[in-house]
């Protein structure tokens, strides 16, 4: 095989290497951004809400900020300690106070239509924030006891997932009860 035949081979597997490693690259990219899309479509969306109560736009350009803040740690800084905490801390802030707007954005639109419904958003938000605290402060527990602390965050782990779980739960109750008072306002069944 003469050098001219060899280049031409080389040149057509590389070609073909090079289109799947730019489809690679599209796929990590991709990948990068799943991760980020939704969470920044709902805070777009709870924004979006503000015009009925200003505790979700509130809501909603935390969670963009938080979107942005844990994208740039986790995309564009992800080898540098100093910019995961220059960003990862607001981005955690700025995450709680999204969560805690949005808590008192269903509240407060639920408050004199069911007021029931309003006060379990309420008693979701304390426990979150209770559990939220508690997970932090499982963090100093490691210096007294590793075991502790992990029992402790484990524990943790699992109240965050039915605290989770309670809110679609809640989202969807909510947003029946706003329906029917919909349907029986404008006599649509």
């Amino acid at each position: 095989m003469g050098t001219d035949d060899k280049t031409a081979v080389i040149a057509k597997n590389t070609e073909s290497l090079s289109e799947k490693i730019m489809g690679l690259l599209f796929l990590s990219v991709l990948g990068f951004l799943v991760d980020y899309i939704p969470e920044l479509i709902y805070a777009v969306v709870l924004w979006t809400m503000s015009r009925n109560c200003a505790n979700y736009g509130n809501a909603g350009k935390c969670g963009v900020i938080a979107v942005v803040c844990s994208f740039a740690t986790d995309v564009i800084f992800p080898d540098t300690d100093g910019m995961a905490i220059l960003l990862g801390f607001p981005a955690a802030i700025c995450a709680l106070v999204c969560e805690y707007e949005e808590y008192c954005g269903h509240q407060a639109v639920l408050e004199d239509i069911d007021p029931e419904q309003s006060q379990k958003w309420d008693v979701l938000w304390k426990w979150y924030i209770g559990v939220y605290g508690i997970t932090l402060l499982s963090i100093f527990i490691v210096f007294v006891s590793a075991e502790i602390a992990s029992v402790v965050a484990g524990g943790c782990a699992i109240c965050l997932i039915i605290i989770s779980i309670t809110k679609i739960v809640y989202l969807y109750r909510t947003s029946k009860i706003l329906k029917n008072i919909t349907e029986k306002s404008t006599g649509v069944s």
